[in-house]
């Protein structure tokens, strides 16, 4: 699920900046900034990238209870939802640095204007996901250092965004759950 959402995003930030930059390469990748040992990764120059940097379950928002349907002497635990955030790292890698500033701007503008996906308003939103909001993140010089020291790599222009987005599950399956029937105290 988290490929897919990285992916739709990836997907509508590359349509928006080729078209802006009338370029028929995509700009955009989806991709880690180093590899294992240490080297930058291939083919991320020039690029825009984008590179999860977080997964963390909401807690403080706690799902809807699963709806339940009788059923005989069983009920059915139908559609679940699993509230998440995902820190998204966007990083500019050109080689040439107003360019690089260019395809950040460009970004930061896209996300800014489009910060909030359903399936009424991005006809590729994945099925497993109810809605994507779009939160920059401010961040100051100690957590852009620590942001830049886990990726392994020099500092390169780049922003922080926050992806909250509402995954469903089970859609297509439900489980059968015995009813409760009484609570038993005796130890």
């Amino acid at each position: 699920m988290i490929f897919k959402v990285l992916e739709f995003l990836r997907s509508e930030i590359d349509e928006h900046l080729m078209s802006r930059f009338e370029v028929s390469e995509s700009i955009a990748v989806l991709s880690n900034l180093v590899d294992r040992d240490g080297t930058p990764a291939a083919n991320i120059d020039d690029k825009i990238v984008l590179t999860l940097a977080k997964v963390e379950r909401v807690a403080a928002v706690a799902p809807p209870l699963a709806s339940y349907r009788p059923d005989g002497n069983q009920s059915m635990l139908t559609e679940k939802t699993l509230p998440l955030n995902l820190s998204l790292l966007i990083s500019a890698t050109s080689k040439h640095y107003p360019e690089a500033l260019k395809h950040l701007s460009e970004t930061l503008t896209f996300l800014q204007a489009c910060s909030f996906f359903t399936s009424e308003n991005a006809s590729k939103l994945p099925d497993e996901v109810q809605r994507i909001a779009v939160d920059l993140v401010d961040l100051d010089f100690q957590q852009l250092n620590n942001l830049w020291g886990i990726f392994g790599n020099r500092y390169i222009p780049s922003v922080l965004f926050n992806l909250r987005l509402v995954l469903l599950t089970r859609r297509d399956s439900a489980d059968s759950v015995s009813p409760i029937r009484g609570i038993d105290t005796q130890l």
